[in-house]
C-alpha cells in the first residue's frame, strides 16, 4: 500500500509538472513540410472541420499536399476543392494577420487518391495521389516531409510499395482508431513491409481533443456560439458539422507540427499529444470460430484463418468471404489451398458477436464472440507485428487515460490552450465584418418599387439612395368581386403595378428571399425574388395562394423560418366573405380579413393555404418571432375601425399555433405593419407604422408583456414605409451603398 501511494504520489508530481510545461511549448525552429492524406466528404464530416482549421494556420506550415483518399464513402477532391472556395472568401481578411497560403496556391497541391480499399496485398494501381506522396518526398530537401494521415493509409501504403526509397525521407502521423478498421490491408501492408518507417499511430490520444458532449463551457459545447458563428464564410460552413461542435478528430496531427520543440522526438510534450516507443503492434491470428473467453488488444489486428473448400477457380486474394460484426460487413479473402482469411480491427471493448459467411459452396458459417480490452502492451503474442525503433503510439500506463482513451491525458492538458489560440483566429474574422442591418422599404404610393434603409445598430436608420428593385408583376386590369361578381379596378394606383410590405429573409444557405404585397386589391397571389448579395435579385414570381379560396387580395406576406422543423412560413392576410362576419367584424368599417399561411422548403412548391390565427375579429399583418423553442410570439394588428386598429401579441409552442393569451394593446390607435429585431443584449424593438399621425415609431420589450415606448431613441427617415429587418454584414453593407450611390434616386 505505501508503495502504491508512493507510486500515486510521483505521478501526480509528474502530472502536474507536465501540465505547467505544456504552456510553454515552443514551435519548431523551422517550418515543417507537410502533406495531408484526408478522407474529407467520406463517412466522418470531422474532416471538413479540420481543413477549415488548417486553412486558417498555413502560415506555419510548408504545405505540400492535400490528397483526397476516401476508402469508404462519397468523399473526392471536389470536396476540398469547395472548402478552399469558402476559405478564399475570406482570404483577404486573414491574410492582414497571417501569412496565410493563397487559394490559387492551394489549389494545384488538391490531388485525388485511392476512392476504395485496397485488396488484401495491400497495394494496388498507382493515383494521383500515391504519385504525389512519391514526388514530395524525393525533393530535394534536408527537412523530412511529415504526411498527415487523417483516413486510411492506402495512398501511403501505395506510394511506399510503388517507391520504397521513400520510407526514410517521410514521416507519418496517422490518427488510426477506427481508420484502421477501413484501412485494415494497408496497415498490414506498411506494419510487414516497412517496420523501420517513423510512424506515430495515434488510436486514442486524439479523442481527448474532441469536445465533451457534457460539458457546456465555451471551449466544448460552446465554442461555436462564442467565437465562430458569424465569423466569416468558413464560420457559416463549420455550423454544417455536428451543428458547429468541434469534433477536430484528426487535427492533433496537425497540431503536433505547431507547438512541438522537436517534432522529431514523440516523447516530448507536444500540442499533438505524447507518445511512447513501441516494439510491435498486436496481431491476433485465430484459427476456429472464437469464443467471448478470446481476448484482443483494442486497436490490434484480429486476424481469422479458415478452412474451407479447395478451390482453383478462384483467384488468390478474391473477396469471397463476409465478416459481420456491429451491423457492419467487412470482406475476407481467398489465399488458396482451401485458406480462407479476414482481418479486422476495432476500438470498442467489451464482448462483440460476429459471423463469416461466404457464397462458396461448402464454405460453413462461424459465429462466435470476441472480448476486445482496453489494453495494448501487457501481453504478446506470437503473431504480433514488430516493429522498429521510430515507430510510436499511445500510453496505456494507468495515469495517462482520459475518458477510458490511452494517452489521452497527454492531448487534454493542452487543449484549452490550442482551443484560446484558435479562437484569437476566428476573432479576425468577427473584427472584420462586424453585423449591420437592412430594412426593407417602400415609399407611397408604392408604384416605383422595393427600397432600403440602413443601420450599424439597428436604432438610427439611414436611406440607401435609389430603387433597389422595381415592381415587374402584379395586376394591372379590372377584377371580379369574389363576393359581389363585380368588375372593380384596384381601389389604389390602378393600372400600375406595386410592390408594397417587402417582407425579407435570410435561408440557412445564404440566399435572401423575399415577398411582397403585388396590388391593394385584385391579386390573389404574393410576389417572390431571391437573391445572394441583395442587390441582384432574381425573375420575379407570382406565387399563387387563394385562387381556390374566395377573396380579394393578399396583403403583407410575412416570412419566417423555423431552424427545428428546416420549413419556411409565409402568412398574410386576406379578406373573408361578407357572410362569414362576426358580430366583433360588424363593429368596424373595413372590408374583414383573417390571417392566413403556406410552408414551403425551396420557394418551388408551397403547401395549401390555410387559416393561421383567427381572433374572431378583423386582423391583419401577423409577424412571427421565435424566441426559443417551443417559444412562439405572434404580433397581430386588430383591424377594427373606428376605435381598434392597434397592435397586441398571441404565444404558442408552435409556430403552427395555436396562439394564446392576447396581451393589452401595443402603441397607440392606428399602428400597423410590426416587425421586430432583437439587439446584442437581448431587448427586442418592434417596430411599426403608426400612420395617424404619420410616424413609423418602436416598442421595446424583454417579455413580450410589458412594453415600453422607443421613439425618443429610434430615428427612421419619414418617408419610410411597412417593411423587415435582416442582418448581414458590414461587408455587404459596402457593396449595397456602392450600388445604391450608382442609382438615380426616384
Amino acid at each position: 500500500m505505501k508503495r502504491l501511494k508512493k507510486w500515486c504520489l510521483t505521478l501526480t508530481v509528474a502530472l502536474t509538472a507536465l501540465t505547467a510545461n505544456a504552456g510553454e511549448l515552443q514551435k519548431p525552429t523551422e517550418k515543417p513540410r507537410v502533406l495531408i492524406s484526408t478522407d474529407i466528404g467520406g463517412t466522418d464530416p470531422d474532416d471538413n472541420q479540420s481543413i477549415a482549421h488548417l486553412m486558417m494556420y498555413t502560415d506555419l506550415f510548408d504545405l505540400e499536399g492535400l490528397v483526397s483518399s476516401p476508402s469508404f464513402g462519397s468523399g473526392s477532391a471536389k470536396e476540398i476543392f469547395r472548402m478552399i472556395d469558402v476559405f478564399e472568401k475570406d482570404y483577404p481578411v486573414l491574410r492582414r494577420h497571417a501569412k496565410v497560403m493563397a487559394p490559387d496556391e492551394l489549389r494545384p497541391l488538391v490531388k485525388q487518391g485511392r476512392t476504395s480499399e485496397l485488396p488484401a496485398c495491400g497495394y494496388a494501381e498507382p493515383t494521383e495521389g500515391s504519385d504525389w506522396i512519391v514526388k514530395c518526398a524525393r525533393k530535394d530537401d534536408p527537412r523530412p516531409l511529415y504526411v498527415l494521415v487523417w483516413g486510411c493509409l492506402e495512398d501511403v501504403a501505395q506510394a511506399l510499395h510503388d517507391a520504397p526509397d521513400i520510407a526514410s525521407k517521410i514521416r507519418v502521423y496517422w490518427i488510426g482508431g477506427p481508420n484502421k478498421k477501413w484501412g485494415v490491408n494497408g496497415y498490414c501492408y506498411i506494419v510487414e513491409n516497412f517496420p523501420n518507417l517513423w510512424m506515430i499511430e495515434n488510436n486514442t490520444t486524439y479523442r481527448a481533443f474532441i469536445y465533451d458532449s457534457k460539458n457546456k463551457d465555451q471551449w466544448n459545447l460552446g465554442f461555436y456560439e462564442t467565437f465562430i458563428k458569424d465569423a466569416g464564410h468558413l464560420g457559416r460552413d463549420f455550423a454544417a458539422y455536428y451543428k458547429g461542435n468541434p469534433k477536430l478528430g484528426d487535427t492533433p496531427s496537425l497540431l503536433y507540427l505547431m507547438k512541438n520543440p522537436d517534432p522529431s522526438n514523440p516523447e516530448l510534450q507536444s500540442w499533438g499529444g505524447r507518445f511512447v516507443k513501441c516494439s510491435r503492434t498486436p496481431k491476433t491470428v485465430f484459427r476456429r470460430a472464437t469464443t467471448a473467453k478470446d481476448t484482443v488488444q483494442i486497436c490490434g489486428i484480429i486476424e481469422w484463418q479458415l478452412k474451407g473448400p479447395k478451390r482453383k477457380d478462384i483467384a488468390i486474394d478474391s473477396a469471397c468471404i463476409t465478416l459481420d460484426i456491429r451491423k457492419q460487413q467487412w470482406k475476407g479473402y481467398y489465399k488458396g489451398n482451401g485458406l480462407y482469411v479476414v482481418r479486422h480491427s476495432t476500438y470498442y471493448t467489451g464482448t462483440l458477436d460476429y459471423t463469416i459467411t461466404s457464397t462458396v459452396k461448402g464454405f460453413k458459417p462461424i459465429k462466435g464472440q470476441i472480448t476486445v480490452e482496453n489494453t495494448w502492451d501487457n501481453r504478446k503474442n506470437a503473431t504480433d507485428y514488430q516493429v522498429g525503433t521510430q515507430w510510436w503510439t499511445d500510453s496505456h500506463a494507468p495515469g495517462d487515460f482520459d475518458r477510458n482513451c490511452a494517452g489521452a491525458r497527454y492531448q487534454l492538458i493542452v487543449r484549452e490552450e490550442i482551443m484560446r489560440d484558435w479562437a484569437q483566429r476566428w476573432q479576425w474574422l468577427k473584427d472584420e465584418d462586424e453585423e449591420a442591418y437592412i430594412f426593407t422599404s417602400f415609399r407611397e404610393p408604392s408604384t416605383d418599387g422595393m427600397r432600403y434603409l440602413y443601420s450599424y445598430d439597428a436604432l438610427h436608420w439611414d436611406t440607401i439612395p435609389g430603387v433597389i428593385m422595381p415592381p415587374m408583376i402584379g395586376n394591372e386590369k379590372p377584377y371580379t368581386d369574389a363576393f359581389t361578381g363585380e368588375e372593380k379596378w384596384p381601389n389604389f394606383a390602378p393600372q400600375q403595378r406595386c410592390l408594397r410590405d417587402p417582407s425579407i429573409i435570410q435561408g440557412p444557405d445564404g440566399t435572401f428571399h423575399l415577398v411582397w404585397t403585388t396590388q391593394w386589391s385584385g391579386s390573389r397571389f404574393f410576389g417572390y425574388a431571391s437573391s445572394k448579395d441583395l442587390i441582384h435579385w432574381s425573375e420575379q414570381r407570382e406565387i399563387h395562394v387563394m385562387d381556390d379560396i374566395p377573396t380579394n387580395n393578399v396583403w403583407a406576406p410575412e416570412l419566417f423560418y423555423d431552424e427545428d422543423l428546416k420549413l419556411y412560413f409565409i402568412i398574410w392576410s386576406s379578406q373573408i366573405d361578407p357572410k362569414a362576419y362576426t358580430d366583433a367584424d360588424k363593429l368596424g368599417t373595413n372590408n374583414c380579413h383573417r390571417l392566413w399561411y403556406t410552408t414551403t422548403k425551396d420557394f418551388q412548391t408551397f403547401t395549401p393555404a390555410k387559416r393561421y390565427y383567427d381572433p374572431g375579429f378583423n386582423s391583419i399583418d401577423g409577424f412571427l418571432i421565435k424566441r426559443a423553442p417551443k417559444d412562439y410570439v405572434l404580433v397581430v394588428k386588430d383591424n377594427r375601425k373606428p376605435g381598434f386598429s392597434n397592435l397586441f401579441c398571441v404565444f404558442s409552442e408552435s409556430p403552427y399555433g395555436p396562439f394564446k393569451n392576447p396581451t393589452e394593446r401595443i402603441g397607440r390607435t392606428f399602428s400597423e405593419g410590426p416587425c421586430a429585431v432583437q439587439l446584442p443584449d437581448g431587448e427586442w424593438l418592434i417596430y411599426f407604422d403608426q400612420y395617424h399621425p404619420q410616424e413609423y415609431t418602436a416598442v421595446s420589450t424583454r417579455d413580450f408583456k410589458t412594453f415600453t415606448s422607443a421613439a425618443s431613441r429610434v430615428s427612421i427617415p419619414e418617408t419610410h414605409k411597412h417593411g423587415t429587418i435582416v442582418k448581414i454584414k458590414k461587408s455587404l453593407l459596402d457593396k449595397i451603398l456602392n450600388a445604391g450611390n450608382a442609382l438615380n434616386d426616384k
